[in-house]
């Protein structure tokens, strides 16, 4: 997942851009993904399958994904804040190490 020539592990993200999409996360994914990201009624959104479908796409098409196709059963209803902030929420989930700037909506 790189983002302008760096990758996830170069930190993308903020511990405060994770938390607000932890809060969002709990209001709007977790009734489908699990309460701890593990999946239920949808896939997880950590670990080996997790990545198996991600770790080689670039962050925006996670974002876009989950911009324009959830929460499922009010799809395109998130904002791109939102959907960028679940994403480093995501990320923050899976391990990857957070850093000083925040992961763009862009």
């Amino acid at each position: 997942m790189a983002l302008a020539g760096r990758t996830v592990a170069d930190g993308v993200y903020t511990d405060g851009l994770a938390a607000r999409g932890q809060a969002t996360y709990s209001a709007q994914c977790a009734a489908c993904h699990g309460a701890t990201l593990g999946g239920s009624l949808a896939p997880p959104l950590t670990g080996a399958a997790f990545l198996r479908v991600w770790d080689t796409r670039p962050l925006i098409d996670l974002v876009d994904k989950i911009q324009k196709t959830m929460p499922a059963a009010s799809p395109d209803t998130l904002s791109r804040a939102q959907a960028t902030d679940l994403t480093a929420y995501l990320l923050k989930a899976g391990a990857f190490r957070a850093g000083a700037a925040e992961l763009r909506p862009d």
